[in-house]
């Protein structure tokens, strides 16, 4: 990286502005304009989770560990009622999907 010397204003291509944000993420507060598409705000949250200190990085994953688990109650629990209805109503998994 040491050898790319593009501003943000010069990076044109996708390839551009990724050797940017590689190489600047340590030193960006925020998200330039510039770079504001999904793909480089997920990169920049996992940027600012990398660098979470010991005892809030265990907290953050505590909390992400719990929300998953969340996620999949709930996504249990919807698969378990459209299984109900489809068996009241006489029909198979396979009509419903």
């Amino acid at each position: 990286m040491n050898r790319f010397g593009k501003s943000l204003w010069e990076c044109r291509s996708p390839v551009d502005k990724w050797c940017f944000s590689l190489k600047r993420m340590g030193t960006l507060d925020s998200l330039p304009e510039e770079l504001r598409t999904d793909v480089f705000e997920r990169l920049f949250r996992a940027c600012e989770i990398a660098k979470f200190d010991r005892d809030t990085k265990l907290i953050y994953e505590k909390d992400m560990i719990t929300e998953r688990d969340y996620q999949n109650i709930i996504d249990t629990a919807a698969e378990d009622g459209r299984a109900v209805v489809l068996e009241f109503q006489g029909q198979s998994e396979e009509v419903f999907f």
